[in-house]
């Protein structure tokens, strides 16, 4: 089996790691460029195709078309079909998070969906807009874990807990400011949301954006250094990009997180704040909801609704967060339907789609 990619997190999680057999099924090793990269996928680069194909009887994409030319696309998805060869396809975004513009996106979408033989997608909502706009059933498979076992389930500071003297600290994080996030307006919005809140509002940022934001957004530049001079309560915390051990532990240390998302479908950030118990507070768009219930805000009336969003997920405690028994489960049986999935396509000699 070729995964696009081979080695992702998710992919590692949910299908499982690259190279070993899971119940007689390999994913093969990614196929990387003289770059080292995996960028441009191997099965979309015609001067690699053939490399990507050689004895595979099941694809399965999963990100990494954003910028794949659609002719590539096509030619790809003709070799598979003339080669016998399945095409499984895991929705992930149905509204890009790194394109304002997105119609490349459904573009790529509606090639994918029209060709596939099985499709895959994480939610209930995802899976009913799919049928709605493409009339195709698919399968909702959770995302699991993000966090190793071995750190979920954990004691720390969730919320705003009988007796508490601390304030609660709520993470909004920028990151590498990604198309999707809040504009400056919003988010001085969420700011004073927490405030009303009793709460402190912590800012992450990566340094070397922040350094460049004058030129790239003075807007938000302007924001950002006023809260870092004069705004009580609140603080910018610039940083280098966490490791995966130090972004758990980030994310353990928060009250709660606001998604600061303007758009997008799901969130691997959901699930690592689930992870290590930290409530999530998400916009009412796309489907970060469905993927766990959680408090939810109106991006177009942040002052309006957030503060009832924010204190709901603050006086939660512990209740958000999962077990390890919980979350190893979970993935077990996400592992175990792929591989149904997967096996059905390959005895079946891909006669009729697979359907959830």
């Amino acid at each position: 089996m070729r995964c696009v990619p081979a080695d992702h997190p998710y992919v590692v999680r949910a299908i499982g790691p690259q190279g070993e057999p899971h119940d007689g099924l390999v994913v093969l090793p990614e196929i990387t460029g003289a770059d080292g990269l995996w960028w441009p996928p191997a099965l979309f680069d015609p001067v690699r195709r053939e490399a990507a194909l050689g004895g595979v009887d099941v694809v399965h994409v999963h990100f990494g078309v954003e910028q794949v030319p659609l002719h590539d696309m096509r030619a790809s998805f003709d070799e598979l079909n003339r080669r016998g060869i399945a095409l499984v396809v895991t929705v992930h975004d149905l509204r890009n998070p790194h394109l304002e513009d997105d119609v490349p996106h459904a573009e790529r979408l509606n090639l994918l969906l029209n060709q596939a033989d099985a499709v895959v997608t994480l939610t209930q909502s995802a899976a009913a807009e799919i049928r709605g706009r493409w009339g195709r059933e698919a399968v909702v498979l959770p995302h699991p874990h993000v966090a190793p076992l071995d750190r979920i389930g954990g004691v720390g500071p969730r919320g705003m807990r009988p007796g508490q003297t601390r304030r609660p600290v709520v993470g909004v994080d920028l990151k590498g400011l990604r198309t999707n996030t809040m504009k400056p307006r919003q988010l001085a919005h969420v700011a004073a949301a927490v405030t009303k809140c009793d709460a402190d509002l912590r800012v992450g940022i990566h340094a070397e954006v922040l350094d460049g934001l004058d030129a790239r957004d003075p807007a938000l530049a302007r924001l950002l250094h006023r809260w870092q001079d004069e705004e009580e309560g609140v603080t910018v915390a610039p940083h280098e990009r966490y490791s995966d051990d130090g972004l758990l532990d980030h994310l353990a240390s928060l009250s709660a997180v606001v998604l600061p998302y303007r758009f997008g479908t799901h969130s691997g950030y959901l699930e690592a704040c689930r992870d290590v118990g930290t409530a999530v507070v998400a916009p009412a768009v796309g489907s970060y909801h469905d993927q766990h219930s959680c408090p939810t805000f109106s991006i177009d009336d942040i002052e309006g609704t957030l503060p009832r969003a924010l204190r709901a997920a603050l006086s939660g405690g512990g209740v958000w967060a999962a077990t390890q028994e919980e979350r190893r489960a979970e993935a077990e049986g996400v592992r175990a339907a792929h591989r149904r999935i997967h096996r059905q396509l390959t005895t079946s000699q891909h006669e009729r789609p697979v359907d959830g």
